[in-house]
């Protein structure tokens, strides 16, 4: 009696290297986007940043590899967590309001970065409006940048004469490969998959991504390598050897299927 394992061969269908996907509406090409970009508008002393995105998560990571090249302390603060200095710390003592932070953060000195995730929330209030400008002058004689999740142009109008503004670019090819190649150890990993996809096809497939943010673009890849057209070849001797995968791998238990199909035996 011997086992074998099946194999799930994924090739990506038409709509990811084909060219069926519609590209999303990418920043303005004249906006400050790059990296370099932002890690020189810290180092110009503008008090305050402020940045769009819509990728909070892998923009704080971004914002702490630039920390880090500066040797610059990086503090982060939301309403849930309060302030906190990152990679290791825990949140400072009783930071978690708004008018609180602000007053802690008066009261360091030296170069600091501190990313305000929830600060925006608290701009129409005239108090945090009128600390965050009595902090801003302070700011720009030794390094210290307060980096607000806003547009420019939404902030106060007192404050927009203080803030630089930024526009944090989606993923480029480079890092959606990357961000594909890892996806698929991962999947490979995890269930005995064969991508079936060489260098030019997965560049077509980068190509049909450009303008999603990375989360988006790896839940459209684990989608289009999960979807109910895979081809499943199961252990040799099985009834369902060469079978086209229907309907149950889309549903809810298609996991468990899978599961079953890889486990077949043979004498």
């Amino acid at each position: 009696m011997g086992q074998h394992r099946g194999t799930i061969n994924v090739t990506l269908p038409h709509e990811l290297n084909r060219g069926g996907l519609e590209r999303r509406v990418c920043y303005h090409e004249k906006a400050v986007t790059s990296i370099e970009d932002l890690a020189l508008l810290i180092q110009s002393r503008h008090p305050l940043i402020a940045a769009e995105t819509r990728e909070e998560e892998r923009f704080e990571r971004t914002l702490q590899q630039v920390a880090e090249s500066l040797r610059a302390p990086f503090y982060q603060w939301s309403l849930t967590e309060g302030l906190r200095r990152l990679p290791n710390s825990g949140s400072v003592y009783d930071t978690h309001e708004p008018l609180k932070v602000l007053n802690n953060i008066a009261a360091m000195t030296g170069e600091a970065l501190f990313f305000m995730k929830d600060l925006r929330r608290f701009l129409d209030k005239p108090e945090i409006v009128r600390r965050v400008l009595d902090i801003a002058p302070h700011f720009t004689m030794d390094r210290r940048v307060i980096v607000l999740l806003a547009a420019k142009d939404a902030l106060p109008a007192e404050l927009q004469s203080f803030a630089a503004s930024y526009a944090f670019a989606l993923p480029s090819a480079t890092e959606l490969k990357a961000a594909a190649k890892a996806l698929i150890e991962r999947l490979r990993r995890e269930r005995p998959i064969r991508v079936e996809l060489n260098d030019a096809d997965l560049d077509a497939c980068i190509d049909r991504l450009r303008g999603m943010s990375a989360f988006e673009a790896e839940r459209t890849l684990f989608f289009q390598a999960i979807r109910p057209t895979l081809a499943v070849s199961v252990a040799p001797g099985s009834s369902n050897r060469g079978r086209r995968c229907g309907g149950p791998c889309a549903g809810p238990h298609s996991g468990s299927r899978t599961q079953h199909e890889e486990q077949s035996t043979a004498s």
